[in-house]
């Protein structure tokens, strides 16, 4: 514990410099912390612990990183996706099709994963307020999301 309460400042300091924002550093820091509890066998001496912890903090953003980016990605494909679908104004047919599709595939989600569909998606509530709202926690949010974006894509390659 004494490691612990001494080498949380230095982390911090190490890895606010390397995130774009605050939201992730006490999550960083507490796995930067599991990971060196699991891995403390393979450490040979406590001269190099802060190099060590650092080491593991640099592979836990990097992964957080690579998580985000696909993450962001495929929301942003998916938004696109259900935007350019639903365009009110669109005139050719083929967006006509595709609308048409998706609502039908909306409407078969259970009625909670069509709700949060369609107030993320389409009304744009933010993630965080969307969990405020349905009284969870924003990884469960995101959780369901997954699952309902899954099932959307699952139904639209059935149609096509």
């Amino acid at each position: 514990m004494e490691m612990v309460d001494e080498c949380t400042p230095m982390l911090k300091s190490y890895i606010i410099n390397k995130l774009y924002g605050f939201e992730d550093l006490d999550d960083l820091v507490q796995e930067v912390f599991i990971a060196a509890y699991k891995g403390r066998s393979t450490i040979q001496s406590t001269d190099n612990l802060e190099a060590w912890l650092k080491g593991i903090a640099r592979n836990k953003l990097k992964l957080l990183y690579r998580t985000k980016s696909r993450r962001q990605k495929m929301n942003l494909n998916f938004h696109e996706f259900v935007i350019a679908s639903i365009d009110e104004n669109s005139d050719d047919h083929c967006g006509n099709e595709e609308k048409n599709i998706l609502e039908k595939c909306i409407k078969k989600l259970p009625e909670k994963l069509s709700k949060l569909v369609s107030l993320r998606h389409l009304s744009g509530v933010k993630v965080k307020d969307l969990a405020v709202r349905e009284n969870c926690s924003e990884s469960q949010l995101s959780v369901n999301l997954f699952r309902a974006r899954q099932k959307l894509r699952e139904c639209v390659e059935r149609y096509r």
